[in-house]
């Protein structure tokens, strides 16, 4: 038996890593007489409802609910965690029986569906607290169980309305539920002028792999009368159509950093990802932020 001329060096790659989370660590470059060999999946379960990108996705023996959130990129702003539907198949009686959890961690161990169920009618879930606070992050709004409970609080407050009004809150408590023709009229309209009438024939006609294009305005001053006061922002055409968008940094104005966006059509993220990082490597623009307490340091 001939030995071979070369080692044989056998490698593995798990293309989850490169897809959800863009890591390329474990990349390698194949060469001719390489043998790539992709095993059978063990199981696959069918995610919908509200998560960001509904499939079939393959799960390894270890993995759970929250790994099935991350291969979604993640639920909606309307996802009902305290309301998961799995379809779980009885394997002795051949039948599909649903339960209903809010266990994230729960073993997918048979299951053959995950379902995220949205809030119904107007139901809030959590507000997201940002800014000058202690602490950020999502808190519950169990003692105010929709927006009018909320406004007719905030209206009964000294504090709440001094500088600011809430008619954002007031357009949205009078509008219609999301399940209304004219929501997903609208909701129709948007995706089609984003997607196939925007980003796509732009795309097409122009041959481009990515569109580029100053991620907003430097950073700027908020105060009383204007609030967030900024000019320029490029991040809306990709989250209309949900497409991927990457922000790196550019350089700075004046000390304040500014970003570049690149975004594309959709499940162009390995492209978009190419891009990003030799525009990052190449310019190395990133500045270290400091706290700047007006406009004149």
């Amino acid at each position: 038996m001939k030995k071979p001329l070369h080692p044989i060096y056998i490698y593995f790659f798990d293309l989850y890593d490169l897809l959800i989370d863009g890591n390329r660590t474990d990349d390698i470059t194949v060469e001719a007489g390489d043998v790539i060999v992709i095993d059978a999946a063990n199981q696959f379960i069918s995610l919908t409802g509200e998560i960001k990108r509904p499939a079939i996705y393959e799960i390894k023996e270890n993995e759970d609910i929250s790994d099935l959130i991350s291969f979604g990129m993640g639920l909606t702003e309307y996802a009902n965690q305290m309301n998961i539907e799995a379809d779980v198949l009885d394997i002795e009686s051949g039948t599909i029986k649903k339960i209903v959890t809010n266990d994230i961690e729960l073993s997918l161990s048979d299951v053959i569906a995950v379902n995220f169920n949205k809030y119904l009618n107007k139901e809030l879930a959590s507000v997201e607290v940002l800014g000058a606070v202690k602490e950020q992050g999502f808190y519950s709004l169990n003692d105010y169980k929709n927006l009018e409970e909320l406004i007719a609080f905030n209206e009964q407050d000294s504090v709440e309305l001094k500088y600011y009004n809430q008619a954002y809150l007031k357009m949205a408590s009078e509008k219609e539920d999301l399940t209304s023709e004219a929501y997903q009229t609208a909701l129709n309209n948007l995706q089609r002028m984003s997607q196939e009438e925007g980003i796509d024939r732009v795309m097409d006609e122009h041959n481009l792999d990515a569109i580029i294009a100053p991620t907003g305005s430097p950073a700027w001053s908020t105060d009383w009368l204007n609030g967030d006061n900024y000019h320029v922002g490029s991040s809306s055409p990709a989250a209309w159509a949900g497409y991927p968008n990457i922000t790196v940094p550019m350089g700075d104005i004046h000390g304040l950093p500014v970003g570049l966006s690149f975004f594309g059509r959709a499940w162009s993220e390995s492209t978009l990802i190419e891009i990003a990082y030799g525009f990052e490597q190449k310019t190395k623009a990133r500045i270290t932020p400091r706290f700047r307490a007006n406009d004149e340091q």
